[in-house]
C-alpha cells in the first residue's frame, strides 16, 4: 500500500471479552466462552500455543444473522509446542491469567497452559475479577527480585516480607476454599435443610468444621509468620523448654476462651441445636441462623436476632421443637357453659380440619379437660407439618370454632348465673 508491504486483516467491531458489559446475558457469556474454546482448538490442532490468552485479546462482533462471534487474537506469543521463556528469560503472558508452570518456568510448556488461562478467562468473565490475584502476585514477585538490581539488605527484606505475605495468601486462599465446599454443600441442601433433620445436621456439620478448620489455620499463620523471625524462633524454643509453667498459666489465663471453644466443639459433635432448628430460647420463640464456635444467632419470630453465648445451650434447657422431626401438635382451648354438648363441638373441629391443608391430617381431638364452678374447659389437639403451619392452624381452628358456637348455639358461651331469694315474711318490718 504506497510502495510499502502491508498485511492485510479482518476488521472487527463491538470490542473484546474484557470491556463486556456488566448486565450482558449470562447465555451471551457462555456462547462467547464457548466459541473462545473452539479457536482455541483449532489452534492447538495446527501445534500453535497462544500463551497469552485473556479476555482483552478475545474480539467479540455480531455476525449478519445477529448470533454472536467470538474471535481469539494476538498470537504474538504463539510458539509451537517445544516455546519456552522470551529472549529476556521472563515469563511470557498476562500475570493474571498465566499457568503457574509458566510462572515457575517448568519447560517444556503445552496446550495445557492455555486451558489453565481459557479458565481463567472464565472465571474473570463470569465474577468480574481475575481468579487467584493475590496468590499470582506472590508467587510472581520473588521470580522478579532475581532481575532486579538490589543491594542484599533490600533484597533480603523483600523476600522476608513476601515470605510473610505467601504464608498469610496461601492461608486466606484454603479458607475461602473452604467457605466455597461450604457454600455449595449449603446450596445443595438448602430446598430441605428447614424440613428435613438430616439435611440440618450436615449444614451444621458443615458451618462448624468450617469454623473450627479456620481457627485452626490461624494459629498455624500466627505460629509460621512468627516463626519467620530469629528472636521469635529462640523465645519458642525457650518456652517450649518450660512448657509445663508455660501451660499452666495460659490455662489459666484462657480459661473462658477455652471452655467456649470447647463448648462449640462439643455442639459440633453432639448437635442438640442444629441450623434450622426451631427452639424456645428465655421465653423467646425462633429459629436458629447461625452457629459459631461462640454464639448462637436465633431470629426471632418478628425478624429480631437473639445472640445467645453457645455454653448456654450445654448449660441450662432449653426447648427444641425440631429435634428429630418438626411435625408438630398443638391445642387450642376454649372455655364454655354446662350445656355445651362436646360430641357437636366435637365434629365442627373434623370438619374444620379437614377443609384446609393446614392440617396434616395425623391428630384431631376434642377432648374435656377442666371443670370449674362457671365454666368447662374444652381442649382441641390438632397437628400439622411444623410449628409455622401449626400456629396458623390453631388460630383458624379458635377463630372458626367460636364462631360457630356465636351463631349455632349462643347459651353454650360462658355467663354467670345468678338467683335472687324472696324476702321472707318475717323479714319484713
Amino acid at each position: 500500500l504506497g510502495g510499502r508491504p502491508c498485511i492485510v486483516m479482518q476488521l472487527v467491531e463491538g470490542g473484546t471479552l474484557g470491556d463486556l458489559p456488566q448486565d450482558a446475558p449470562l447465555a451471551l457469556r457462555v456462547e462467547l466462552l464457548r466459541q473462545t474454546a473452539l479457536g482455541l482448538h483449532a489452534a492447538h490442532l495446527q501445534g500453535l500455543i497462544h500463551r497469552d490468552v485473556k479476555p482483552g485479546n478475545v474480539l467479540r462482533e455480531t455476525a449478519e444473522d445477529g448470533t454472536p462471534r467470538a474471535l481469539v487474537t494476538d498470537f504474538g506469543l504463539a510458539r509451537d509446542e517445544d516455546g519456552g521463556l522470551t529472549r529476556s528469560g521472563l515469563p511470557a503472558g498476562t500475570l493474571d491469567f498465566m499457568a503457574p508452570e509458566v510462572l515457575i518456568g517448568a519447560g517444556p510448556l503445552d496446550f495445557r497452559v492455555d486451558v489453565y488461562a481459557l479458565g481463567a478467562t472464565a472465571y474473570a468473565l463470569l465474577s468480574g475479577q481475575p481468579p487467584f490475584r493475590l496468590l499470582v502476585s506472590l508467587f510472581a514477585l520473588p521470580l522478579l527480585l532475581h532481575y532486579i538490581p538490589l543491594t542484599p539488605d533490600t533484597r533480603e527484606f523483600l523476600k522476608h516480607t513476601l515470605l510473610i505475605s505467601s504464608i498469610i495468601g496461601i492461608v486466606w486462599f484454603v479458607m475461602r476454599l473452604f467457605r466455597l465446599f461450604e457454600q455449595v454443600i449449603l446450596q445443595h441442601y438448602s430446598a430441605r435443610v428447614k424440613e428435613n433433620e438430616s439435611a440440618r445436621k450436615i449444614a451444621t456439620h458443615v458451618s462448624l468444621a468450617r469454623k473450627i478448620l479456620n481457627v485452626i489455620l490461624l494459629l498455624i499463620a500466627v505460629s509460621g509468620v512468627l516463626m519467620t523471625f530469629d528472636t521469635v524462633r529462640q523465645v519458642g524454643l525457650s518456652i517450649l523448654a518450660s512448657a509445663g509453667i508455660a501451660g499452666v498459666i495460659l490455662g489459666f489465663a484462657a480459661q473462658k476462651s477455652l471452655t467456649t471453644l470447647i463448648a462449640g466443639i462439643q455442639i459440633a459433635i453432639t448437635q442438640p441445636i442444629s441450623i434450622g432448628d426451631v427452639v424456645v430460647v428465655e421465653q423467646e420463640w425462633g429459629r436458629i441462623e447461625d452457629i459459631s464456635l461462640t454464639y448462637v444467632v436465633v431470629q426471632l419470630w418478628d425478624q429480631r436476632r437473639l445472640i445467645v453465648p453457645i455454653t448456654w445451650f450445654i448449660d441450662r434447657p432449653f426447648q427444641n421443637w425440631t429435634r428429630t422431626s418438626p411435625e408438630l401438635l398443638g391445642t387450642v382451648l376454649i372455655y364454655l357453659d354446662y350445656g355445651v354438648q362436646p360430641e357437636i363441638l366435637r365434629q365442627e373441629l373434623e370438619r374444620i380440619v379437614s377443609l384446609t391443608p393446614l392440617w396434616d391430617k395425623r391428630v384431631v381431638k376434642m377432648h374435656v379437660t377442666n371443670a370449674s364452678e362457671k365454666s368447662i374447659e374444652m381442649r382441641a389437639l390438632v397437628s400439622a407439618v411444623n410449628s409455622a403451619e401449626l400456629w396458623e392452624l390453631r388460630c383458624l381452628v379458635r377463630e372458626q370454632l367460636i364462631e360457630f358456637i356465636k351463631r349455632n348455639y349462643p347459651g353454650w358461651l360462658p355467663k354467670v348465673t345468678m338467683e335472687m331469694e324472696q324476702g321472707r315474711p318475717s323479714d319484713k318490718v
